[in-house]
């Protein structure tokens, strides 16, 4: 779907028509929408599409016609069959070419609304590296408030597990932990574009002393949110760790358990068999009560087995 905004007496306004200075946002574009931006513009098809393509690092590119910036973002799917919200980043594309900024991305994504859902205040837009400053700065905000959801979500499964070893919730960790490996790939990514972006000529010309200071606040966010994610995937990963160690030792708990009640039933068994092959020269086979004898002495030595076995805490 296509948007386009222009700025009129300072704030951004959504207008039908692409002319100079407007800004055209693409989430889940058609091939054909991809299609007629390229020809609009006169820019290579690879171009536009390259943005799209959910495994695209953060970078920048310059050209005599355009200049390109990758930037990953976070998302989420709802899970409801699982409880819980699945995120994972995409690459979100900002090509200037022609006096006109192009946004891209294959996902439709909170980044760019949020810009225009701050309270009492107007987007006031002055040129489009403080546009792109802006996005950046609402991604990082973005960053540090899904990171905070998921060490909430991750707790809220710890107390779970806790009390139920269950596959559903392990999951739920596993899950958890695959989505703060992304988040740290992706932040790292973004933290060496934002180095490289911060000495390109194209971006830095005609920076404001205020847009210079935005632009190391939006670095100093982005490593805070890398710092972040990695603390955070380093607790659960200990956290993963610690609860495979769990069911190990409850399995071998399990296992002794059963090897001992084992014993004792291989001692029963080898009393009941030796007297079983009719034999009279065994012990008590020829007293009129020697069965119940016997029976006796094998439920008394499986008793005592039984209560070294709990003393050595083997039960």
């Amino acid at each position: 779907m296509l948007k386009i905004y222009k700025a009129e007496e300072g704030a951004l306004v959504e207008t039908q028509k692409i002319e100079p200075h407007t800004w055209i946002d693409a989430s889940n574009p058609t091939p054909e929408e991809l299609h007629n931006l390229a020809k609009y513009f006169k820019l290579p098809v690879e171009t536009i599409t390259d943005p799209l393509d959910v495994d695209e690092r953060a970078r920048c590119e310059t050209d005599e016609d355009y200049n390109m910036i990758i930037y990953r973002i976070p998302t989420y799917e709802e899970n409801e069959a699982k409880g819980y919200r699945q995120y994972f980043t995409v690459p979100l594309g900002i090509i200037l070419v022609q006096d006109c900024m192009i946004t891209l991305c294959r996902r439709e994504t909170n980044i760019i609304h949020n810009l225009f859902k701050q309270k009492n205040k107007h987007l006031y837009v002055k040129h489009f590296p403080y546009l792109i400053l802006q996005i950046f700065w609402q991604t990082s905000l973005t960053y540090l408030s899904d990171l905070k959801d998921i060490n909430t979500n991750t707790s809220i499964v710890q107390k779970k597990l806790e009390s139920s070893m269950s596959n559903k919730h392990l999951f739920g960790m596993m899950a958890q932990e695959k989505t703060l490996v992304y988040f740290t790939t992706s932040l790292r990514s973004n933290d060496f574009m934002l180095d490289r972006l911060k000495r390109m000529a194209f971006f830095r010309k005609g920076l404001t002393e205020d847009e210079e200071d935005l632009l190391e606040d939006v670095i100093i966010e982005n490593r805070q949110a890398l710092e972040t994610a990695k603390i955070y995937n380093d607790i659960l990963t200990g956290m993963m760790d610690a609860f495979a160690s769990v069911i190990n030792n409850n399995v071998n708990q399990i296992l002794k358990r059963f090897a001992s009640i084992s014993i004792v039933f291989a001692w029963a068994t080898l009393i009941f068999s030796l007297y079983g092959m009719n034999s009279t020269d065994l012990p008590v086979a020829k007293m009129n009560y020697g069965f119940h004898y016997i029976i006796g002495f094998t439920v008394i030595t499986c008793f005592i087995m039984l209560v070294l076995f709990w003393r050595k805490k083997l039960l």
